[in-house]
């Protein structure tokens, strides 16, 4: 996975920050868009959708299945949408 804020994004995605588009087979590219990420919070991790657990989350990363991105607990009031493009 690619987070636009990441050094190296240039070199697995390329497109627009709302329009993503990832290089490789198998690379997930996360884009900005005007409410994305919401504001009063931070991105904190991806994982795997169904290994979160009541005690944590079971497996960094986006699975077949799809992926969540976790932020950090919101100072204020939160509302948020993006975009995201995986290449198979």
């Amino acid at each position: 996975m690619h987070w636009f804020e990441e050094a190296e994004y240039g070199n697995f995605c390329e497109g627009t920050q709302e329009t993503p588009i990832p290089k490789n087979s198998g690379e997930v590219c996360v884009g900005k868009t005007e409410i994305f990420p919401p504001a009063n919070t931070s991105f904190e991790m991806v994982f795997r959708a169904g290994t979160y657990k009541p005690e944590g989350v079971e497996a960094n990363g986006f699975g077949v299945s799809g992926g969540v991105l976790s932020f950090a607990k919101p100072t204020g009031s939160v509302e948020g949408m993006g975009v995201f493009a995986v290449k198979g």
